[in-house]
């Protein structure tokens, strides 16, 4: 027996399997014609039991055991107002929740754009440089290099000396080594 058979046959008897349980279950795993001939004459015992005991229903309603049409349920049924209303109250609830996180995201935002930057010194517009000697922007620590006061390794800005002194400072450099273990300073001497 194919399944759609069997479905057929449900939806047919319908009403009447919702009263009977116990034969819905055997009819739904049918696997032959002949089950599902007991399952029909179990029920039509059933039925014809029912009539005799409570007799015919008011002419208003359609008895269970009369096949009847399926009706779909209509979907432009009008609300209830306390359905209505609880929309309305969850509508606004969602509605402030929105705003809520809108004005968290702004702060957020705001927050970001807010950095604290440490004023130069002397112009005490723009923010002075993180690495900076001075504490100046890169613009007044350029100044004061310029001067002649000393260099700026934060900027990297050196004074306008001669190429002599800066290669002389080179070599000193190079001259002087650390001893790592023991933490001397070692001068070794560079023929020229």
């Amino acid at each position: 027996m194919s399944p759609s058979v069997a479905l057929y046959s449900q939806q047919c008897i319908r009403f009447v399997l919702d009263r009977n349980h116990d034969m819905r279950d055997i009819l739904g795993t049918a696997k032959s014609i002949e089950v599902m001939k007991e399952v029909c004459q179990t029920l039509k015992e059933r039925v014809q039991r029912d009539i005799e005991e409570n007799g015919e229903p008011d002419s208003s309603e359609i008895p269970y055991w009369r096949c009847q049409p399926y009706i779909r349920s209509n979907t432009s049924v009008k609300r209830t107002l306390d359905q209505v209303k609880e929309e309305e109250e969850r509508s606004k609830e969602v509605a402030k929740l929105r705003e809520m996180r809108k004005a968290l995201k702004k702060q957020k935002v705001k927050a970001r754009r807010e950095r604290t930057w440490d004023i130069c010194a002397k112009c005490e517009v723009n923010p002075k440089g993180l690495k900076c000697v001075f504490d100046l922007c890169r613009t007044c620590c350029h100044i004061k290099v310029n001067e002649g006061v000393t260099d700026c390794r934060g900027h990297r800005k050196r004074l306008k000396r001669h190429d002599a002194t800066i290669v002389k400072e080179a070599v000193n450099d190079l001259s002087t080594k650390t001893d790592i273990e023991t933490g001397r300073v070692q001068q070794t001497q560079i023929v020229s």
